[in-house]
């Protein structure tokens, strides 16, 4: 693991492990890999680990005050589950480099 990446705990879903665990790094738009040469120009929100990995950021569980304050951080270490790239079935998600979605609990400014 990376030392921004350190797991808490793990549980069985369904065959797939969720691991809750502490990211931390900087809020920023995912990387987008180009298909068919469709420059895509939203920003999908997500974080940037110390380490140089992607997660995107599911904040649905949050007051949608604390939402918009995540969104508006730069720096922020963040707790909750991790839903691996693998587990998704959505091809979406394959079209950006990430390792999977944090699905955001709590969160804390750095």
């Amino acid at each position: 693991l990376w030392p921004d990446d350190q797991t808490a705990d793990s549980q069985d879903v369904g065959g797939i492990t969720l691991d809750t665990r502490y990211i931390e790094g900087r809020t920023t738009c995912l990387p987008h890999r180009p298909s068919q040469g469709d420059p895509r120009l939203e920003c999908v929100f997500g974080l940037e680990t110390l380490g140089g990995l992607f997660y995107a950021i599911d904040a649905q569980e949050m007051v949608p005050e604390e939402a918009s304050r995540l969104q508006s951080s730069e720096r922020v270490r963040i707790y909750g589950s991790v839903i691996p790239l693998e587990a998704l079935s959505w091809s979406l998600w394959q079209e950006y480099g990430i390792r999977g979605i944090m699905r955001v609990l709590y969160f804390e400014e750095l």
